[in-house]
């Protein structure tokens, strides 16, 4: 069943492990977003944010980068919404970093349709 793009908002996914980035494409196209790609390092995801609407960033990235920093550097230059999928939202302070960067949410891993769902209405609504 194909979905009508929702205001033609394409997301960014950043994710390292192939598996779930595949997954997490699969649901945001399920919510009627676009998949602008899929990136697995923290350069590709400061470079890749500049063709999208909102980036779908995990915690921990391939070759040991960091989503936090990617999102920090995605900041410099654009105000879009990021939303953080983690498996790692309870360790202590981390919650408080990611959601300290403006415009963003916090949904943790194993992610669900409706967090995600969820967490991307509550910021796209503030656009």
């Amino acid at each position: 069943m194909d979905s009508v793009v929702l205001g033609g908002r394409s997301i960014l996914v950043v994710e390292d492990e192939p598996l779930i980035a595949w997954s997490l494409a699969d649901m945001i196209r399920t919510l009627g977003y676009e998949v602008s790609g899929t990136v697995a390092t923290e350069s590709a995801a400061v470079d890749g944010a500049s063709g999208c609407d909102a980036v779908l960033m995990d915690f921990r990235l391939a070759d040991g980068g960091s989503g936090l920093a990617a999102a920090r550097k995605i900041r410099e230059s654009a105000d879009m919404p990021i939303v953080f999928c983690t498996a790692y939202a309870e360790e202590s302070g981390l919650a408080a970093q990611m959601l300290a960067v403006r415009h963003a949410a916090l949904v943790p891993k194993p992610v669900s349709r409706a967090k995600l769902e969820q967490a991307l209405a509550q910021l796209f609504a503030g656009d």
